[in-house]
């Protein structure tokens, strides 16, 4: 799946750098992009990986789920995780100052393969993880400090999802890009790996971003590949921009399970991002 971006970093982006959300611009309606790097907090929730060489202020395209080569992956091991470096826009074998996954090593070699996942699909333990340290570019007030994927301001400004709410015992996970180009529902993100004790979910909301032009998009929790049971959240093309979705689920979970959110439908037209979190 590739994504329309605009580069306004001031700085050329490469074929086969990791990029970062930076905004959305408008009248093109697509997302502005800059390199994304594990060394801040405010710059290592990544989008995708360019897919061509995207000069200052041109549009390019990024890849945000799906395979992607050539691109060096010389030390890794076979199906490896694919972490995001500190260095701007690098891959890396191991996790830099702040862990991001960008995918999975699926071939090896200088002319190698990602198998790329675009999500927030960070190893989060049963304490929990502040929202301090989970998000992107929260100065657009997209996925901000107090927002459903944490980071700088808030999903909408700096009010975001209610203020402290990815305080302790938060999982966040999220799905970038035009849903439209999801080839075959259902579609199942990556999810969340937990660690450590047992933990009971109480709560599950998420915010669908840019709505659709008619039908229906609907999202299921899901524990290790199954269904939660009522924990269904969806939206309409009457749902407006960033609306929130909430339900009250129980689901306990242990070291070693993940969870994770399948897309059951999609809304016609080109609704794009869910970013959502599961409470304790």
């Amino acid at each position: 799946m590739d994504i329309p971006a605009i580069n306004n970093s001031g700085t050329p982006i490469l074929q086969g750098q990791v990029v970062r959300r930076t905004g959305f611009v408008q009248p093109q309606q697509v997302s502005s992009i800059a390199l994304a790097s594990a060394a801040s907090t405010s710059t290592f929730v990544a989008l995708g990986i360019a897919i061509n060489n995207i000069a200052i202020g041109n549009t390019g395209q990024v890849r945000i789920d799906n395979n992607f080569s050539p691109i060096d992956t010389t030390g890794f091991s076979l199906n490896s995780i694919v972490y995001l470096s500190d260095t701007p826009g690098a891959i890396s074998s191991s996790s830099g100052t702040n862990t991001f996954s960008i995918g999975y090593a699926t071939v090896i070699g200088v002319s190698g393969n990602i198998f790329v996942q675009s999500n927030t699909s960070n190893t989060h333990c049963s304490s929990g993880q502040s929202s301090t340290i989970v998000g992107a570019q929260g100065v657009t007030g997209l996925q901000g400090l107090t927002g459903i994927s944490g980071g700088g301001t808030g999903l909408q400004g700096s009010t975001g999802l209610g203020a402290g709410i990815g305080a302790s015992n938060t999982l966040n996970m999220g799905l970038q890009g035009d849903l439209s180009l999801i080839s075959s529902l259902p579609f199942t993100n990556v999810g969340s790996e937990l660690c450590g004790g047992p933990v009971t979910y109480v709560d599950f909301r998420a915010r669908r971003e840019i709505p659709g032009i008619s039908g229906t998009t609907t999202i299921q929790l899901e524990l290790n590949g199954s269904a939660v049971l009522g924990a269904i959240l969806s939206w309409t093309s009457l749902d407006g921009v960033f609306a929130l979705k909430s339900t009250t689920i129980s689901v306990s979970s242990t070291g070693g399970s993940r969870l994770s959110f399948r897309v059951t439908s999609i809304e016609g037209g080109n609704p794009q991002n869910i970013f959502a979190e599961v409470n304790a």
